[in-house]
């Protein structure tokens, strides 16, 4: 039987809007395409993969010991140039008294506190010095605090370039490198009481500040390290000094005041 001109019309209208959708999906597929050929790779790479737990056991073929969290892949967020010197890193994992996933590593993602920047060492061992903290408020000694929390949404992971809002001390830092030096951008928050503590970590060292506006040093490496950046370093700052101090931690007793 012949179909009347009526449904010939709807099947050919249908036909129609068919080829219709398919030339919509071809244009936005291409314009996808055309997208991310202008966008150079290395603008595509988000360097927070690697950095979260795990949370399904049958990826990872094996479980980790009780009290552990799944393995992650154990990377760093941290800015860093290809065949570079330095690290540019967040730490928000203390090394010194824990390993939350069974190994020293600097940075998982869903640790909630910030504990300090690295400018120079490996991030995996986590044993890099010394660590720099912006803080805000009353200086004491040693500093009542210098964790903080941090603002997730604001983090941001690309190659040569790392950010992050610290929530506690209404803080933005920014963190980059060149092939044999870090840089760091720290951004406070209208305040005479913002102070930057640099950390020389569980195993100590020697700090030698020179002028308003250098810190140089030797950070004390565990016996074990294999890392192969060397222990000297040097901080020099973009704005001089208002006042500074030096204090020391020893282990079982109140921390001595140096300076």
């Amino acid at each position: 039987m012949n179909a009347s001109p009526i449904s010939r019309y709807l099947r050919v209208a249908q036909a129609a809007a068919v080829a219709a959708l398919v030339c919509a999906g071809l244009a936005h597929a291409q314009d996808r395409a055309a997208s991310s050929a202008a966008k150079p790779a290395v603008d595509i790479a988000n360097l927070l993969v690697g950095t979260a737990p795990l949370d399904r056991k049958t990826l990872i073929g094996n479980a980790p010991p009780p009290g552990e969290m799944l393995y992650s892949g154990q990377t760093s967020p941290g800015a860093r140039l290809p065949h570079s010197q330095t690290l540019a890193a967040p730490m928000n994992v203390n090394v010194d008294l824990i390993y939350p996933t069974g190994v020293d590593i600097s940075y998982v993602y869903n640790s909630p506190t910030m504990i300090g920047f690295t400018a120079g060492g490996s991030a995996y061992p986590a044993d890099a010095a010394p660590l720099l903290m912006p803080v805000v408020g009353d200086w004491t000694v040693p500093p009542n605090y210098t964790q903080s929390h941090y603002d997730k949404a604001s983090e941001k992971a690309t190659p040569g370039y790392y950010k992050v809002d610290l929530v506690t001390f209404k803080t933005r830092v920014e963190l980059t490198t060149t092939q044999s030096t870090s840089l760091m951008r720290f951004t406070f928050p209208a305040t005479d009481r913002a102070n930057v503590v640099l950390d020389l970590r569980r195993e100590g060292g020697n700090v030698e500040v020179i002028g308003d506006r250098k810190i140089v040093g030797l950070a004390t490496r565990k016996e074990n390290s294999a890392a192969a950046e060397g222990p000297w370093f040097v901080a020099e700052f973009s704005r001089p000094f208002g006042s500074f101090g030096t204090f020391r931690a020893v282990h079982g007793k109140q921390p001595a005041t140096l300076g």
